[in-house]
This record gives C-alpha cells, sequence and structure tokens, in this order.
C-alpha cells in the first residue's frame, strides 16, 4: 500500500527518510483504538518515487475499519500526516 504526498509537498520538496522533526513511519489501529501495528504491518515503510511513502500489509480480521496514520518527513523540515482508512473483507 502507498499513500501519496505530492499534493502537500512545495515544488521541489520531497518526502525525508528523517528529519529535525521526526521519521517516517506507520502506525495502525483498530477500531478500539488499540495499536494493532505489530500485526498488521511488515516491516518498516519506505519512499517511493520522491513523494509516496509505502508500506506492506500482512493481517488483517474483517469487520470493522482499522485506521492507518502514516507519518512523512520532508526535505523542507516539514512533518506531514495522513489518515487512512482501511476495510478487511473476509
Amino acid at each position: 500500500m502507498a499513500v501519496d504526498f505530492v499534493g502537500e509537498l512545495n515544488p521541489g520538496e520531497t518526502l525525508a527518510p528523517s528529519n529535525a522533526r521526526g521519521t517516517l513511519g506507520v502506525v495502525a489501529m483498530d477500531s478500539t483504538g488499540t495499536d494493532v501495528s505489530a500485526t498488521l504491518l511488515e516491516g518498516a515503510p519506505w519512499i517511493v518515487a520522491r513523494s509516496r511513502a509505502a508500506f506492506w500489509l500482512r493481517a488483517g480480521s474483517a469487520g470493522p475499519n482499522y485506521k492507518i496514520t502514516v507519518t512523512a518527513p520532508t526535505s523542507d523540515g516539514e512533518l506531514i500526516t495522513e489518515l487512512v482508512e482501511l476495510e478487511v473483507f473476509a
């Protein structure tokens, strides 16, 4: 899965693995607000084409949606976050 931040970046700005404000990261929460990153996510996120944060999903249960928060540092020293809802079907 990948989240594209191109619409939130200034001209010439790219995503960065880290900056003074934070590091590239992904956190997954279930419908009760419990962190399920250890069971839903596989490995560390990475940057694709300078504007997308990509990550692997490996599990999930059908039913309530998961909320996935992607935190992306930029080359201009900003820290952008994006919330993605994920629904798992049986």
